[in-house]
């Protein structure tokens, strides 16, 4: 295992490389609930990591993409029970949580979801970027807007966030949608085959490069979801930090590298 002073150094860049923008948002809550199902999850605390998976997506709803990880294990080692117990456990969670908001107001806590369902094309994504580059190219007009965040604001289909408006975004939506959904396809079928059989009885994800694995992949579709979303803020990058610093040696002393300028042009641009 990487000895702890390591680990503890590169957390410490980590953060600190994002300055302001991590110090002031909550996406540490959720990033800091992801490291601990994982670790529940390597520890073989199945039902504790599918309960705190359940929170982290409650709190930040990306995360249930770190599920299916967790189901390829139980499959490939035949684990079928725990394949039910984590959904049930999940599931249970999620409805403790979810149902009081619900059951007094369906309509505002629908109101709530369609918030980030019908949200536009963020200026920090990547699709906004080509357009504006088509749009200094000359090749299209384009504008952005910015509405302070409200439920009203969600009738008039206008969100918090500075957004692009051009005539491709309904184009740009499903296209963000697709790339999405197919690169975590890949993702999760690239996991599947790497998967090795268990070293001992299995009690978690296996041996440790079956550990190493499992972290891996849960940076690696983290990463797909940031670069396939037209939803994307500075903040987003803390959802990296508790994931980057367990990378093995080398390539965590490379995305460390390339940490350092990300994070200073992140909080030059925030």
């Amino acid at each position: 295992h990487r000895p702890q002073r390591r680990v503890l150094a590169y957390y410490t860049l980590a953060v600190l490389m994002l300055g302001p923008v991590a110090a002031q948002r909550m996406d540490f809550l959720p990033a800091a609930i992801t490291l601990f199902s994982l670790w529940a999850f390597i520890e073989g605390r199945h039902k504790t990591a599918w309960g705190a998976l359940a929170l982290a997506t409650l709190t930040k709803g990306y995360l249930v993409i770190l599920a299916p990880l967790f189901l390829l294990v139980y499959l490939h080692q035949h684990l079928w029970r725990r394949v039910v117990t984590g959904g049930v456990v999940f599931t249970a969670v999620v409805a403790v949580v979810v149902l009081p908001f619900l059951l007094p107001d369906p309509r505002a806590f629908g109101d709530s979801v369609l918030y980030h369902v019908k949200r536009g094309v963020e200026v920090e994504s990547n699709y906004a970027a080509a357009l504006m580059v088509g749009h200094l190219l000359g090749l299209g007009s384009l504008s952005t807007r910015f509405v302070p965040p409200s439920y009203d604001s969600v009738q008039r289909g206008q969100y918090g966030p500075q957004e692009i408006v051009s005539p491709l975004d309904p184009l740009l939506g499903w296209l963000s949608l697709a790339l999405l959904l197919s690169s975590l396809g890949l993702a999760y079928l690239l996991f599947w085959k790497g998967l090795r059989p268990a070293a001992r009885p299995p009690e978690g994800a296996g041996d440790e490069s079956s550990e190493s694995r499992l972290i891996r992949y849960a940076l690696l579709v983290t990463l797909l979801f940031l670069l396939t979303s037209k939803v994307l803020s500075p903040q987003f990058l803390v959802w990296l930090v508790p994931l980057v610093p367990l990378l093995p040696d080398r390539r965590g002393v490379v995305v460390l590298a390339l940490w350092v300028p990300v994070g200073f042009l992140t909080q030059y641009e925030y």
